[in-house]
């Protein structure tokens, strides 16, 4: 089960870094882009990044309330 959980963790990694290059990074490198253009991709890209952020808090969200019912759940079988 360790590596399962590892080889998602690599998977959701490269997922985040990808995203972060393709959406945020990479139009801001644009040399093409200055005074009002730059800042119309600056502010598309941090709408991207906070959609980013706001899922990677749900994931965290998600990924406790499983973990702790688990846990409980595992004790209460040991314990028979």
């Amino acid at each position: 089960m360790y590596m399962c959980i590892q080889d998602l963790y690599q998977h959701v990694d490269l997922k985040v870094r990808a995203f972060l290059t393709d959406r945020i990074v990479a139009p801001l490198l644009n040399p093409d882009l200055v005074g009002p253009q730059l800042v119309v991709a600056f502010s598309q890209a941090w709408e991207h990044s906070k959609k980013l952020a706001k899922c990677v808090k749900t994931v965290k969200l998600n990924a406790r309330i499983p973990s702790g019912y688990m846990l409980r759940n595992e004790s209460s079988r040991s314990s028979t």
